[in-house]
């Protein structure tokens, strides 16, 4: 299972973000490690645009699969895992503050339509984006 700071969980590795952000150091080769770094560095800079693993290779004139076994191999996770996460954790952010809409997050977050963010966050969730902004709300006034 994936966790953030915060705590929260989705499926799939068991580690942070910060520690997949991290592994990648356990890799050997400074090649290796600077092109890891790059992947990171794109994931980060472009998360709000959709973008594909294809894309990403095609920038960096690598082959897509080599990027995906070594993203993979260096930090436990997927790439697609790491973006969806990266996307979910800025949408999380946006949705503690009112006046953002869910289309408006959905959009910030790098999602094609609101249709395709529900889903997806509500797959890592376990509910819709307003349920969750709501549940927020009761504990920011509970504490």
């Amino acid at each position: 299972m994936i966790t953030d700071k915060e705590g929260s969980s989705g499926s799939g590795s068991t580690q942070t973000l910060e520690e997949a952000a991290a592994a990648y150091q356990s890799g050997t080769g400074t090649q290796r490690r600077r092109l890891v770094e790059a992947i990171l560095g794109y994931v980060h800079s472009r998360y709000a645009h959709p973008f594909s693993l294809d894309d990403l290779a095609f920038d960096m004139k690598r082959n897509p699969s080599y990027l995906s076994a070594l993203f993979r191999q260096t930090t436990g996770m997927s790439f697609q895992q790491y973006r969806e996460e990266i996307r979910l954790r800025n949408a999380r952010e946006m949705l503690c503050d009112p006046r953002h809409t869910v289309a408006e997050v959905a959009r910030a977050s790098g999602y094609a339509s609101p249709d395709a963010f529900r889903h997806a966050f509500k797959a890592r969730e376990g509910r819709s984006p307003t349920a969750w902004r709501a549940s927020q709300s009761v504990q920011r006034s509970i504490a």
